[in-house]
């Protein structure tokens, strides 16, 4: 929740919908595809962790980066949701 409010970002509607070509559209814009991808591997270290495992250390590539961060303690939540928002803002308006 915390992530989707930071972001205005509406995923949860967006991912009920199911896919189609309209979500398929929203994903490719930066500034909804960044959030949505890193909510998935934000959601996975979270799942991972209910069912034990926890992490030693971890690495990842841009959205990954940031949910590695939070999985192991070298990130707050909202200090990667800050991030992801400016750099899926940056990258949303360089693209347009």
């Amino acid at each position: 929740d915390v992530v989707l409010a930071e972001l205005g970002v509406e995923l949860g509607d967006l991912l009920r919908r199911g896919r189609d070509e309209a979500v398929d559209v929203q994903l490719r814009d930066p500034r909804v595809g960044l959030p949505a991808l890193f909510v998935a591997e934000y959601a996975l270290t979270r799942q991972l962790a209910a069912w034990g495992v926890e992490p030693d250390g971890a690495l990842g590539h841009s959205m990954g980066e940031h949910a590695a961060a939070v999985a192991v303690g070298a990130a707050t939540l909202r200090d990667a949701v800050v991030g992801i928002g400016a750099r899926a803002e940056a990258i949303g308006s360089a693209a347009a």
